[in-house]
């Protein structure tokens, strides 16, 4: 919450902490002022136990509400913006290191490019495979690399797999 928007829900909680003291008050008051009760309530005549209990009610309220602003405004506090970097070499040695392990016997290495964005990119060479083998092994990297990136890194964010062919 910016600094404009406390001060005004600051503002608005004391005036409604304030408004409902003041009708814990009134209604505590109507017993001991028949005429003020007669005008207003004409209905409540007589019986004078709705007022008392109307008034406990408003006052608990009020003072539960006026601990809440007091909590509110004890402590002051301020947020910062940060922004967290993917390094690239970071992301080479994981990427790597996969491809090693998914393709042991070829020596293709990805190469990373991190986007200002921080979207991830990896350009590489698949060895030769049969269509359905690529279709199987690019879904195959998507899964097992994007968990790779999600467990190591934390991102989150889809990744770019741009495959040249040769």
């Amino acid at each position: 919450m910016n600094s404009r928007s406390h001060v005004l829900f600051s503002a608005i909680h004391l005036f409604l902490v304030l408004l409902i003291l003041g009708l814990g008050a009134f209604f505590l008051a109507l017993p001991f002022a028949p005429h003020v009760r007669l005008f207003v309530l004409q209905f409540f005549t007589e019986n004078t136990s709705p007022f008392a209990n109307i008034g406990y009610a408003l006052l608990i309220l009020g003072a539960v509400l006026f601990i809440g602003f007091y909590a509110l405004n004890r402590g002051q506090y301020y947020q910062v913006n940060m922004r967290a970097e993917v390094h690239q070499s970071l992301v080479r040695d994981y990427a790597r290191s996969y491809w090693k392990e998914l393709f042991p016997q070829e020596l293709v290495l990805p190469n990373v490019v991190i986007y200002p964005n921080q979207r991830i990119e990896l350009i590489t060479e698949l060895p030769k495979l049969a269509f359905e083998e690529q279709e199987a092994i690019l879904q195959k990297i998507e899964k097992e690399f994007g968990a790779i990136l999600a467990k190591n890194l934390g991102y989150g964010k889809d990744f770019l797999l741009t495959v040249v062919i040769k």
